[in-house]
């Protein structure tokens, strides 16, 4: 695959003569995204976001600004929705500063973080003890120029938490914000709309797509003849899908991969689908399927239950979704 951010992004099947801008790029980026989080020498995946990993072979070789040019295209190509990096980072690459309060969770060694959390609520003579010791001789570290006392310990645990967040990786978010920067048009973006790319690109624990969501998004065309029977069969659909809106819904199949069957995609794109879903409908004894490119599915309106129609989605679903897991 050779990239380019000036020109359009397409996707070429090996062995296949034609490009496809459609799910085939949603497909791509899905599994980069995933990939990405699963790199611990780039990224730290913690309880607030993704924070970069202090790496300087990987900047030297252009890793991290490699991630933000294509996590950037991600964003204008229908990929998934980013929402992945903890504030600091997403305000450092949109702002090329931090304006919120640092988060100690955010600090990748686990030991330095343990250290500052025990400080941060110790009392006075705890904390007198805790910084005499040479277990936290990590305050030079970080460069605190003052006799550490309880009555300063809020600037300590300050300076500490800028150090292990901000300066320990500040080559790394450079790196990154540069790749985002440098592609397209995201630093007119950026400047212009600040709090929507903050939006796009801080962490969000609840982003799965909702049943309420994937409705909205579904247009059928139906057709003169039967259609009380495909008015019928999109009433099957539809509580099929509210059926898989809970984290334990029975079938074991989630309305992420109901849409991911459909588009590509597993959750909603930060610009949203090219065209809504289709719904067609056929006459044909055959089991729902789709289309990715252009979102369609198709589905058999003959089908007399709803356990029937449960049955015929959910086999042909379990094979896609055990296929996509056998990518990742």
């Amino acid at each position: 695959m050779a990239f380019n951010p000036i020109f359009p992004f397409v996707v070429n099947f090996a062995d296949e003569p034609g490009m496809d801008s459609g799910s085939p790029i949603r497909k791509l980026f899905r599994l980069f995204k995933h990939s990405l989080q699963q790199q611990p020498h780039l990224f730290a995946s913690t309880d607030v976001g993704l924070v970069p990993m202090h790496n300087d072979l990987a900047v030297i070789k252009g890793d991290f600004e490699a991630a933000g040019k294509v996590l950037a295209t991600s964003c204008l190509f229908e990929g998934p929705t980013l929402q992945c990096f903890s504030r600091f980072v997403a305000e450092f690459i949109v702002c090329d500063r931090v304006q919120s309060t640092l988060d100690v969770e955010c600090i990748t060694d686990h030991e330095v973080k343990r250290k500052i959390l025990k400080i941060s609520s110790a009392n006075s003579d705890e904390f007198q003890q805790l910084v005499t010791s040479e277990d936290y001789s990590f305050q030079y570290e970080c460069g605190f120029n003052k006799v550490i006392k309880f009555s300063n310990k809020r600037k300590f645990v300050n300076c500490a938490l800028m150090h292990y967040t901000l300066f320990n990786i500040h080559s790394e978010l450079t790196s990154l914000r540069k790749g985002f920067m440098k592609t397209l048009d995201f630093d007119k973006f950026a400047e212009a709309n600040p709090e929507i790319l903050l939006g796009i690109l801080r962490f969000q624990p609840n982003k799965k797509i909702t049943a309420s969501a994937f409705i909205e998004l579904v247009s059928p065309t139906y057709c003169p003849i039967d259609r009380a029977q495909q008015e019928r069969t999109m009433t099957f659909l539809f509580s099929f899908v509210h059926s898989c809106n809970c984290e334990g819904s029975p079938n074991g199949v989630s309305v992420g991969d109901i849409f991911s069957f459909i588009t590509g995609a597993s959750t909603i794109p930060v610009v949203g689908l090219e065209e809504n879903i289709t719904v067609k409908f056929t006459d044909e004894n055959c089991i729902p399927y789709a289309s990715t490119c252009s979102p369609t599915l198709t589905i058999p309106y003959k089908i007399e239950s709803q356990n029937k129609f449960n049955e015929a989605f959910i086999s042909h679903l379990l094979c896609y979704v055990l296929f996509i897991y056998s990518l990742l």
